[in-house]
């Protein structure tokens, strides 16, 4: 195991397949090289079973949806955190960033929907491997001449029609990632690669299936995913979003102010560069013709004007909407949610002309609460989903985020269910109550992390979110 860095190499073949989303993403320290065949020989985890309130689990037998293979059978090193880390994993994620580290928890729930269909991946990734140190003896120790991880990749992934594809996202999209050539000199284009690999397998895969004369697998007659991936390396988020997910990073804001700073009344100092509170945000009212009302807390969930930053607030007490000045409120929140993807949906302007350009429409929500589509689904970009094809896209957005010490906290990332009840700033003011609170160092950072985005996943329940729930934050710890 190299010396200092908490992590033990799993050498695997491109293509071959990983653990099931309920088993320890932080496992054990493993030392191996398969080939493809040996890949495909092997039994892996059943879907997971329906469950509420936590994770989903397993059960033992056959998978059927098999993962596209990457183009070939080169070796690579997928790296998993084994630190000798409980259930929860307290890991530490490489990220190749002097100074930072970096843990993950993740949480999951079936909500409202009769099967599970979301998937995540949590791995690090070297850039170097020698495959015949490891071939050649199965201790730990011969990986040693390999080179430490030097990245870190988190997906999410929202099946629909069947959760096959996003199963074969969580076994094979990381792998594509490795073999790109680009990979890791130029992540966004290494991405993009990936991306495009994946979808070229996959469509091959169908093609093959229907020639058979074989039924769909997954358990959909033609499903689909979208695809959220996030690479931490050398000071940089790279995302590549394909569909409805979506990422929010939690960062120190210094036109957020603190709770203890005093709003300077209109007229006053008060600079309106800043802009106006976000939605999502909590307050505390500070000054109202009600005595019974000074005191109460409540989350903005609309600026109603920004010139005159008047508010409407929603109060936790007994769920009234009230307007209010800026200066009568006092701001609780501590950090600012900042959206780092944009959600691929046919009502958004610019997808909505790409479709009616090859010749599609946007088909209208079917009620008041209801998403608009084409094609029947619900979002815009997605892999598989061949019937809505050219309409819907898998061409992913790529972009990057630099990561600034002292101000970028933490990431969420997560599935449509938790976004489309929750605003981003209720998401980060909720992990931040959460993480901020804990002083015991004796609680690894993941177990935290699984507990706050648990909070989130009860939240949108009781917002009446109907889908699967996926919520993945990723803390960002700055050291001296």
């Amino acid at each position: 195991e190299p010396r200092g860095t908490g992590l033990a190499p799993k050498v695997v073949s491109v293509g071959a397949t990983g653990p099931h989303p309920s088993a320890r993403c932080f496992g054990a320290p493993v030392v191996r090289r398969r080939s493809q065949a040996a890949a495909a020989e092997q039994l892996s985890p059943s879907p997971p079973r329906r469950t509420r309130g936590g994770d989903a689990t397993a059960d033992a037998g056959p998978w059927d949806a098999e993962a596209p293979a990457a183009p070939d059978d080169r070796a690579l090193c997928v790296w998993e955190p084994s630190d000798g880390s409980d259930s929860s994993g307290d890991g530490v994620l490489a990220s190749g960033c002097p100074g930072l580290q970096l843990h993950a928890g993740v949480s999951r729930d079936i909500g409202r929907r009769t099967a599970m269909e979301d998937r995540h991946t949590i791995v690090n990734l070297s850039s170097s491997c020698d495959p015949a140190s490891s071939s050649s003896s199965s201790s730990p120790s011969s990986a040693s001449a390999t080179a430490p991880p030097s990245s870190s990749f988190i997906g999410i992934f929202d099946g629909h029609s069947g959760e096959g594809v996003a199963e074969q996202l969580r076994r094979a999209l990381h792998q594509h990632l490795v073999s790109e050539a680009a990979f890791p000199a130029n992540m966004s284009s290494a991405l993009l690669g990936a991306f495009a690999a994946f979808d070229t397998s996959l469509l091959k895969d169908a093609a093959a299936t229907r020639a058979a004369g074989v039924g769909s697998e997954g358990g959909g007659e033609d499903p689909g995913s979208t695809a959220l991936a996030a690479v931490v390396s050398g000071c940089r988020l790279h995302l590549a979003n394909l569909g409805d997910c979506r990422a929010v990073a939690a960062r120190r804001d210094l036109h957020l102010r603190s709770p203890s700073d005093a709003v300077p009344e209109q007229g006053g100092s008060a600079s309106q560069d800043a802009g106006p509170w976000p939605e999502g945000a909590l307050v505390e009212v500070r000054e109202a013709p009600s005595a019974e009302l000074r005191g109460q807390r409540g989350l903005i969930v609309e600026v109603r004007s920004v010139a005159r930053r008047l508010y409407v607030v929603r109060m936790l007490r007994d769920g009234a909407l009230k307007p209010f000045r800026q200066n009568a409120l006092r701001l609780l929140s501590e950090l600012r949610a900042v959206r780092l993807t944009e959600d691929h949906k046919p009502s958004l302007p610019r997808e909505r002309r790409r479709i009616e350009a090859l010749g599609g429409a946007m088909e209208a929500p079917a009620g008041p609460r209801g998403p608009a589509r084409v094609k029947g689904i619900a979002t815009s970009r997605s892999f598989g989903s061949q019937a809505a094809r050219p309409f819907v896209s898998a061409e992913p957005d790529v972009g990057e985020h630099t990561l600034e010490p002292g101000r970028d906290v933490f990431v969420v990332l997560a599935s449509d269910g938790i976004w489309d009840v929750l605003e981003d700033q209720l998401v980060v003011d909720l992990v931040w109550e959460q993480v901020s609170s804990v002083h015991d160092a004796r609680v690894p950072p993941a177990t935290v992390l699984k507990e706050a985005a648990g909070v989130i996943l009860q939240t949108a329940m009781e917002r009446g979110s109907l889908d699967n729930l996926t919520c993945l934050i990723l803390l960002l710890t700055w050291l001296a």
